[in-house]
């Protein structure tokens, strides 16, 4: 489900401009890329949308921690030369 809910989300990001690109096309691409066959992205999303409030985007939200971590720690180590 936590693909699921990253190409949703990226759908958005990628949605802010003039071109658009739909759920099917993203899944298709990704699908592909990852080997995976996932069709039936509404129903995860559904699932999503039934998360209890304050942990809908979980896997987003543990993303821009270990990210934020991770810059964190790169700030700490001396830069390389």
């Amino acid at each position: 489900m936590d693909y699921v809910e990253w190409v949703y989300a990226l759908q958005g990001v990628l949605n802010t401009g003039d071109e658009k690109v739909t759920l099917k096309a993203l899944f298709d691409v990704f699908n592909n890329i990852f080997g995976l066959d996932v069709k039936d992205f509404s129903l995860y999303f559904t699932s999503i949308k039934n998360r209890k409030k304050g942990d809908r985007t979980s896997f987003l939200d543990e993303a821009k921690k270990q990210l934020i971590q991770r810059m964190a720690d790169a700030d700490s180590k001396p830069a390389k030369k």
